[in-house]
């Protein structure tokens, strides 16, 4: 028997009444397109970076933020102001990669300001942050927080969630970890020394390279997850354009005499 069968018994009137309401709306749908609201939220997040006639740009005095706006054609000592943030902060005031964001890293968090009038859009709640690096494609987030519990902190930036932390190891500064230029990986230099046989000091040298969002080791033809052995490696950058390291790599030289 279907739904439509004995239609007059009671419960299922009450199940067709139910359902007579959804039905409605679906056939008064409108067919014209409407822009969801997150996304009108992001068009109008992305207006200044888009605006043409105006520029944006920032001085701090102290520790107060003021972040203004002149009119190309105008004379340039007329200007606008947006914000006038006192008592912002010590540490340096940076924009995001793609000029989205203003951060501003106060004592207990790091503030992202954006949108047409500049307003925090979103707050990382983290303690003692000394530096902060977005990832090019300003989907994540690296905290460098030396005095903190953890020295590293990456972040999923849009869902404002902690993906992995890391301790800092000898001689690593808010430097040591760099994003790839679309953003996907996320690497850094690393060196441990271990004693063999109680006399012979072994040194491994080499780049961990970690993917995005997981945060784990890349892995290699093996299908391993395992840092890339460099001996020797001094220096290493990204390449601007591509998923590729350059390194600089020294050797001590052999004793002809020896």
């Amino acid at each position: 028997m279907s739904i439509f069968d004995g239609f007059a018994l009671t419960k299922k009137n009450i199940f067709a009444a139910c359902l007579l309401p959804e039905f409605e709306k679906v056939m008064q749908t409108s067919e014209t397109f409407e822009m969801p609201q997150a996304a009108a939220e992001y068009e109008d997040l992305r207006a200044p970076v888009f605006d043409i006639k105006h520029e944006q740009y920032f001085y701090k005095h102290a520790q107060n933020l003021q972040v203004d706006y002149f009119q190309a054609g105008q004379n340039p000592t007329k200007d606008h102001t947006l914000l006038n943030m006192q008592k912002a902060s010590e540490k340096p005031v940076v924009w995001s990669p793609q000029g989205t964001f203003l951060i501003v890293i106060k004592a207990d968090k790091v503030i992202f300001l954006g949108g047409k009038e500049m307003t925090p859009i979103i707050v990382l709640a983290q303690n003692k942050v000394a530096a902060v690096k977005m990832s090019p494609d300003e989907k994540y987030v690296l905290t460098y927080s030396p005095m903190g519990d953890k020295a590293y902190t990456v972040w999923n930036f849009e869902m404002v969630e902690i993906i992995r932390e890391f301790d800092a190891e000898v001689d690593e500064d808010e430097h040591s970890y760099k994003w790839s230029q679309d953003g996907k990986y996320l690497a850094k230099k690393f060196r441990t020394e271990t004693i063999v046989d109680d006399k012979v000091t072994k040194v491994k040298e080499g780049l961990s390279v970690y993917t995005l969002p997981s945060m784990q080791l890349l892995q290699n033809d093996e299908g391993q997850k395992k840092s890339i052995t460099i001996a020797g490696i001094t220096e290493w950058m990204w390449v601007p354009n591509k998923n590729f390291i350059v390194y600089v790599a020294t050797f001590p030289q052999e004793d002809e005499n020896a």
